[in-house]
């Protein structure tokens, strides 16, 4: 089955073009779901809906800002799927973000698939059995971290884990974070796993 790349964007213009560059990339059986302006209910709402309507063992979260390489679906469903006995659940690319490992890949780079606590979601590879166990994202998060989040809850009820893909490189933007979202999840983040 087709893997769903779910595209969340504020501009549907340009969802529509990074959904269009992804799924010509992907270099296997993609289709978009361009899901538009999260600007009311925020980010995290905005994709569960999306989410909930959606089939097949695994969809893929991009934001509109990227720009992914040739093959860059195909190689990372495929190191996700040739991990599924170690239950992988997530798998995501490098990338500018301002996770480590995730932020010093590069185009190219050699070095094997990795598990590490957690991925950045500009780009997130996402096993089914992480959206029905989990409930989705969790919507006490606006914006940022909600990606994080369900990682977490994942490795912590289920042992899911995320791997790191460094031989993947998906271009994004990385720019200053919007306020007061930022400030308001990350908050939430560490409040919510502080306790854990």
């Amino acid at each position: 089955m087709p893997i769903a790349i779910v595209v969340p964007t504020l501009d549907k213009t340009r969802g529509e073009a990074t959904a269009a560059c992804a799924v010509a990339n992907a270099g296997t059986d993609a289709y978009p779901v361009v899901s538009v302006d999260h600007s009311h209910e925020g980010y995290t709402a905005t994709v569960n809906r999306a989410l909930a309507q959606l089939e097949g063992e695994t969809v893929c979260l991009l934001v509109d800002d990227c720009v992914p390489s040739s093959g860059w679906l195909a190689e990372l469903s495929a190191a996700m799927q040739a991990r599924s006995k170690f239950n992988c659940w997530f798998a995501g690319p490098s990338g500018a973000c301002r996770t480590n490992p995730q932020c010093n890949g590069r185009p190219g780079d050699k070095r094997q698939p990795q598990f590490v606590m957690a991925l950045a979601g500009f780009c997130l590879l996402i096993h089914r059995d992480a959206l029905i166990m989990l409930h989705g994202l969790d919507r006490r998060y606006q914006h940022y971290a909600s990606d994080i989040d369900l990682q977490f809850r994942g490795r912590q009820y289920y042992g899911a884990r995320s791997l790191w893909v460094p031989g993947v490189y998906v271009a994004h933007e990385l720019h200053a974070p919007l306020e007061p979202w930022w400030t308001h999840d990350h908050e939430t983040l560490r409040n919510i796993w502080r306790k854990q």
